[in-house]
């Protein structure tokens, strides 16, 4: 859970809001080529890790986060999971939690 708010969190914050960081506000912080490697070398260590689940075969509270975070831009998420299978099964596991249905459902909108 803290890789996950510490690395993957902070990674995928710079990559699909750059400038929310930059006390500069407007201006687009850095290239956004290591921006994609970094994103893309956290879902790569993060979809080896998985089995089916983020801790192995017992969903866990991790898990939910890691959806969450997987999530964030629908658009990019399918290609995402389209590059790391394994990200587009939790996916789909954790999605047909009823707990998780229902907070997609609360959130939605």
């Amino acid at each position: 859970m803290v890789y996950l708010s510490a690395n993957v969190y902070e990674t995928a914050l710079r990559y699909f809001t750059p400038t929310l960081l930059d006390p500069r506000r407007g201006r687009r912080r850095g290239d956004p080529v290591p921006r994609r490697r970094a994103i893309t070398a956290a879902a790569e260590l993060v979809s080896r890790q998985l089995s089916p689940y983020m801790l192995g075969g017992q969903y866990t509270l991790v898990d939910p986060y890691l959806h969450m975070l997987a999530s964030w831009c629908p658009l990019q998420s399918q290609l995402l999971y389209e590059h790391f299978p394994s990200l587009g099964v939790h996916a789909r596991l954790v999605a047909e939690r009823p707990s998780v249905k229902k907070a997609d459902a609360d959130n939605a909108g």
